[in-house]
C-alpha cells in the first residue's frame, strides 16, 4: 500500500474549483434573499405608518400617541 503523505498541488487546485464554483453559485441566492427580507420589511413599515396616518386623523391625536398605545 501507498504511504499518502499529503495532497498533491492537482487535488489543492480541484479543492479550489469546487469551492469557487459554490461560492459562484450561493452568493447570488443569497444576495437575493437579502433583498427580498428588506423589501418585506420596507412593505411592512409602509403599512404600519398608513395605519397609524389613519388612526391619527380619525382621533385627531399625533401618531406618537397612537404608536404608544398600539405597539406591535
Amino acid at each position: 500500500m501507498k504511504n499518502s503523505q499529503g495532497l498533491t498541488l492537482v487535488e489543492l487546485i480541484i479543492v479550489l474549483i469546487i469551492i469557487v464554483i459554490l461560492g459562484s453559485v450561493a452568493i447570488p441566492i443569497y444576495r437575493s434573499y437579502i433583498h427580498k427580507a428588506q423589501f418585506v420589511r420596507n412593505e411592512i413599515v409602509i403599512k404600519q405608518s398608513k395605519n397609524y396616518f389613519r388612526l391619527s386623523n380619525a382621533n385627531k391625536k399625533y401618531a406618537s400617541q397612537i404608536q404608544e398605545r398600539c405597539k406591535v
